[in-house]
């Protein structure tokens, strides 16, 4: 049995100023440096609030993988391990790989939070999208069929307000699309449709709602859901009021799946909606005062995966848990039998499903083994990274490529 610290929720787009947040973490704190015109520690609000989700390889022979400032690359068993870029400044986070094994990320070294690419091997590095003192980035995500990608910004419009963008561009960095939407709390992680036509990302604005809005790769958008959100949206904390995840297409592209916790003293509920007719159905309607921040549907449609923080009395408990729930509407149990410990920081802990669904991996940024992979009944755990006490990363069954 592994004991583990799991990140405390890596945030959804929530509601509590300055609480964990994906994106709209480095969204927020980088609006008070515009604001006051002080300077931002982008490396920092980068790191803190980094996607570590693993990437599987289309083929689901190796993982990439943000542990600590580093991206790595480590073989589905364990036995090779590599940073990439191999060499320059640390700051690299919140990798995602396209089909081809292209890697798009956000780049914080240089105290900047640039949109880049490389290859699987840390090579033909390019800026595509750099941010400045009117402009953060956030998280990058490849389309399915690797032509785009898709990520949100807050920026100073020419008078000086703060708005935030959706942007989609192709694989040599021309923005084919870009939706502005007034400053609210944050948008969450874009999420790519399968047939890569549309992106849905979701968003909590400051006049007390949250809404889902899919931007298309031909310029147009809609919000499929607006509605009132139960919370007071200026206390000014950083324990979780309420909260929405980012999406997850269903295989035909006609469902959306997502949590949502309306305030801080509602259970948080998983939700599915019809695009075309914007009708919502809580087919989950009590998963327990927990924060959710991603959910990923499995291969074959059937299974949705969250990682799970329980909350008490308002406040993180940072004790963290991996769950299946399928598409009926059942809850599965916890995905170990005899669950892990698994408690961390907010947004360190990220789970996804190999590409043919037998398996899991998740990230344990904050502990060893850092990242490890398990079968959907919670037996077969195989350790691929492991943590030293200097934090330094190493492959769980071979001699060390890194550091």
């Amino acid at each position: 049995m592994i004991k583990g610290c799991l990140i405390a929720v890596g945030a959804l787009a929530a509601i509590a100023f300055g609480g964990a947040l994906t994106l709209a973490a480095i969204f927020i704190i980088a609006a008070l440096g515009f604001e006051s015109g002080g300077p931002v520690a982008t490396r920092e609000i980068a790191s803190q609030d980094a996607n570590r989700t693993p990437q599987w390889s289309s083929d689901g022979q190796f993982l990439v993988v943000n542990l600590g400032y580093h991206i790595f690359k480590v073989n589905a068993n364990g036995y090779a391990l590599s940073r990439l870029p191999a060499e320059g400044d640390a700051g690299q986070f919140s990798p995602t790989l396209s089909p081809a094994g292209k890697i798009a990320y956000l780049d914080g070294s240089e105290n900047q939070a640039r949109i880049a690419t490389m290859d699987d091997n840390g090579e033909q590095i390019k800026h595509h999208w750099k941010s400045d003192h009117r402009r953060r980035n956030g998280m990058p995500q490849w389309s399915p069929n690797g032509t785009h990608i898709a990520f949100t910004t807050i920026a100073n419009d020419d008078r000086g307000n703060l708005i935030n963008e959706a942007i989609i561009m192709d694989d040599l960095g021309k923005v084919t699309s870009k939706h502005t939407y007034a400053f609210g709390l944050g948008g969450g992680t874009p999420v790519w449709s399968n047939d890569s036509a549309k992106v849905a990302f979701s968003w909590l604005s400051r006049t007390g709602h949250y809404a889902i809005t899919i931007a298309y790769v031909d310029g147009s958008s809609t919000t499929v859901i607006e509605a009132p959100i139960r919370s007071e949206l200026e206390t000014p904390t950083r324990e979780p009021l309420a909260g929405l995840s980012s999406v997850a297409w269903s295989t035909d592209d006609q469902t959306i799946y997502y949590v949502l916790k309306q305030s801080a003293d509602s259970p948080a509920t998983l939700i599915s909606t019809n695009i075309s007719t914007s009708k919502e159905s809580n087919f989950v309607t009590n998963l327990g005062d927990r924060w959710i921040e991603h959910i990923h549907l499995s291969p074959n449609g059937d299974i949705l995966l969250f990682v799970a923080t329980k909350i008490r009395d308002g406040k993180f408990t940072f004790q963290n848990s991996v769950h299946l729930v399928n598409t009926r509407g059942v809850v599965l149990n916890d995905l170990f039998t005899d669950p892990i410990e698994l408690r961390a920081n907010p947004g360190e802990i990220q789970a996804s499903w190999s590409p043919d669904g037998k398996r899991i991996a998740v990230t344990n940024n904050e502990r060893s083994p850092s990242l490890f992979t398990v079968a959907l009944d919670g037996s077969d755990v195989r350790s691929l990274v492991i943590r030293d006490t200097n934090d330094n990363y190493f492959p769980a069954h071979a001699e060390p490529a890194y550091p």
